[in-house]
């Protein structure tokens, strides 16, 4: 069920950045205010905008989003990649290649934990301003699936997209690949060392392990109301979509008395 929010909330992104510019500026801010600036990147400036989803078998279109736009999520929800794409006015992007990653900064000692990283990601592109990514080769780094541990409170998972170096496909394989460890991660190191440069683009989602309940949210009923004995992973998502956008006073709200928990 609640997969069918995030769907919905994606579908409805096509083509608000022509009308919106100023979403940009609104996801700048939100990476200030859940303070992945600075903890994973010294700045950001998008000029583009990433949204990502995560599917299942149980997927229906044309689900209500509840509001304000908060939304938990069972554990199986994020087990297998989402899928990505990128919403740009900048038409020479459709030429480029792009490295996207997903970093989770919230590990404790592990420093920043590598989630996925991937290069050789092309624009399929529909004719409009909204483009898939798609991954022409495998990942240096597969996905793996968000798992905080208990009493951590919610970690920021982070995701961006970077124009691909030239030499990407020689230099970062050198650095990782297969048998790397995903913890002790740093972003900014393998960025220099690479010549990634900075992210286009940029979203996150936030993600606690609750051991007593496991609570789903879905449109019908905007309030948790079912709890399982088993425990389980609850998933927050904050999205750079429409309704993100329209309500991004109250998401600061949240956002920010999330990080408080963790900071």
């Amino acid at each position: 069920m609640t997969v069918l929010t995030i769907l919905t909330i994606f579908a409805t992104l096509t083509g608000t950045l022509a009308q919106n510019p100023s979403s940009l500026t609104n996801v700048t801010n939100a990476f200030m205010q859940a303070r992945i600036v600075p903890d994973i990147l010294p700045s950001f400036s998008p000029s583009a905008l990433i949204d990502f989803r995560f599917s299942s078998d149980n997927t229906l279109p044309g689900q209500l989003i509840p509001v304000p736009g908060m939304f938990q999520f069972v554990f199986h929800t994020t087990a297998t990649k989402p899928s990505f794409a990128l919403e740009s006015n900048d038409t020479t992007l459709t030429a480029q290649r792009f490295v996207v990653a997903i970093v989770d900064p919230d590990a404790g000692a592990n420093a920043q934990v590598r989630h996925f990283l991937g290069g050789n990601f092309v624009l399929n592109n529909n004719g409009g301003s909204v483009m898939t990514l798609v991954n022409t080769t495998p990942a240096l780094s597969e996905y793996v699936q968000p798992a905080p541990p208990p009493g951590t409170g919610a970690h920021r998972y982070t995701i961006l997209a970077f124009i691909q170096p030239s030499a990407f496909n020689q230099t970062a394989p050198r650095l990782i690949n297969s048998s790397t460890p995903i913890t002790k991660f740093n972003l900014s190191t393998f960025s220099a060392a690479i010549n990634l440069g900075n992210p286009i683009a940029g979203n996150y989602f936030l993600a606690a392990n609750n051991t007593q309940t496991e609570t789903t949210t879905s449109a019908s009923s905007p309030s948790p109301s079912s709890t399982s004995k088993n425990g389980g992973l609850s998933t927050k998502f904050v999205m750079n979509s429409l309704p993100f956008r329209l309500l991004f006073t109250p998401f600061l709200l949240f956002i920010q008395s999330s990080v408080d928990k963790y900071l």
